[in-house]
């Protein structure tokens, strides 16, 4: 017997403001890109700037994560027999792309400086990766309830959550740099 879930909907109902929250964490995600690009050029730091642009996946990774979940939530059709639950499966490659040319490019920003090492700012990469912490641990809080409700939610909430622990990391290398250079 064919049993149908409806879309994003994994043992419970999301939130009714799931849309508000959702865009709320892609322009938390943007502002956090933002500072952490300017930060990272002014420090000199390949950390803040390697954080800002998975901080941008990040902001992509929403957008997209909220366009599959409408597309998947759309009924099957005579067109689309199986419905649009595929959508999110593309989402997820789409992302996975994105995050992979994001790890090329630092990749190669490493090898550059390996090549010619340049001294960073302690003291402005803490300050701005405290910053990253607070409004990632915010997205975390915001997705907690829906985590549970769906898969594509809860991919959001694993991701930021590791973001989160990422940029305890970045604070230890700003610390890191100001005590011991």
């Amino acid at each position: 017997m064919a049993h149908h879930h409806p879309a994003g909907d994994h043992g419970g109902q999301l939130s009714s403001n799931i849309n508000f929250r959702l865009a709320l964490i892609f322009f938390l995600n943007l502002s956090i890109t933002v500072v952490e690009i300017v930060g990272g050029i002014f420090a000199n730091s390949l950390a803040l700037i390697s954080d800002a642009l998975h901080n941008l996946s990040d902001a992509i990774a929403i957008a997209i994560s909220y366009i599959s979940m409408k597309i998947a939530g759309k009924q099957r059709d005579s067109q689309k027999t199986y419905g649009y639950r595929r959508a999110e499966v593309i989402a997820s490659l789409i992302n996975s792309t994105v995050l992979l040319l994001i790890v090329i490019y630092l990749l190669w920003e490493v090898y550059k400086r390996i090549l010619e090492p340049q001294p960073a700012l302690g003291t402005v990469i803490f300050w701005i990766a405290l910053v990253g912490l607070i409004a990632n641990g915010l997205s975390v809080f915001l997705l907690h309830y829906d985590r549970v409700h769906s898969l594509n939610i809860k991919a959001a909430y694993l991701h930021l959550l590791a973001d989160a622990i990422s940029s305890v990391a970045v604070l230890a290398v700003g610390v890191g740099i100001y005590y011991f250079e």
